[in-house]
């Protein structure tokens, strides 16, 4: 359940938004933890200059020749937003993309701690990259198409690499227990009194693995489980609406019941019955 709720992508007009991690790898290891991408459809990089460019996107042109490997710089092609340039250093005729700039724009009270390419929050447990696509096959990466090999991928996985992406497409919005699930935890069933419930796959994620530890008696990892069910459902990590937040607080005020702390129960109780 850890594993597919972390591996998701959703997709809007504006930008596209990608779950990832360790745990989405089917890894979970102690310094685990859950990537975001951001995807800003409205800039596309491109390696060919002479594409058919569409006046209401902003376009970036790759140049690699004074780069080391793996990285590019971004030349500014085409643009007609303002707030554009304003991520650009300027130099001579030209506009370069400014990737320090570019996190200084983004960066939020959760989201401050630079970390390589990414912003992360102050517990380490999530990384945020906000991205641009190139929706060609850029030139520093012909050479794995056609090169050798007899493992994985074989040539039809990379044709389809190739023409599609490797976005992986797996959306759970929440998961929905009908009456008398047995699906259930015994621990949920006695406090939901065997009603239907919605609850946001990340929160019941934490807390099935609060669970597992809390039966199993491991005193240290129950604890660092119920705090990151608490921080998923304090900073609404993946929570759509108000009733799926009122769900959650009650589903960390059960959790703190189960854990013998009667006082933080209480105040997850009551922020579930003000929503």
């Amino acid at each position: 359940m850890m594993n597919t709720v972390r591996d998701d992508l959703s997709s809007g007009k504006r930008q596209a938004s990608i779950t990832s991690g360790s745990f989405g790898e089917g890894l979970e290891m102690r310094g685990g933890d859950l990537d975001i991408m951001i995807v800003w459809k409205e800039i596309e990089v491109c390696g060919d200059t002479s594409i058919l460019l569409n006046p209401n996107k902003s376009y970036f042109a790759m140049e690699t020749d004074f780069t080391q490997p793996g990285f590019t710089q971004l030349r500014l092609l085409h643009s007609s937003h303002y707030n554009i340039f304003q991520l650009c250093d300027e130099r001579g005729a030209n506009f370069y993309f400014s990737n320090t700039a570019f996190k200084q724009m983004v960066s939020t009270k959760n989201f401050a701690i630079v970390h390589g390419p990414c912003l992360s929050d102050k517990e380490g447990i999530f990384d945020l990259a906000v991205c641009c696509q190139s929706k060609s096959w850029i030139a520093p990466a012909m050479q794995w198409i056609t090169r050798s090999n007899n493992g994985w991928p074989g040539i039809d996985v990379k044709q389809s690499i190739v023409q599609h992406g490797l976005w992986k497409l797996l959306r759970i919005d929440s998961v929905l227990f009908s009456e008398y699930s047995t699906l259930l935890p015994d621990d949920l069933k006695i406090k939901l009194e065997s009603n239907p419930c919605s609850i946001p796959p990340l929160v019941y994620a934490h807390f099935l693995r609060f669970l597992c530890h809390f039966h199993l008696n491991n005193v240290r990892k129950c604890r660092d489980s119920l705090e990151d069910l608490k921080l998923t459902t304090d900073e609404e990590y993946f929570i759509a609406n108000p009733e799926d937040k009122a769900f959650a607080y009650c589903i960390l005020g059960i959790a703190f019941e189960l854990s013998g702390d009667i006082e933080s129960a209480k105040q997850a109780f009551v922020q579930s019955w003000r929503l």
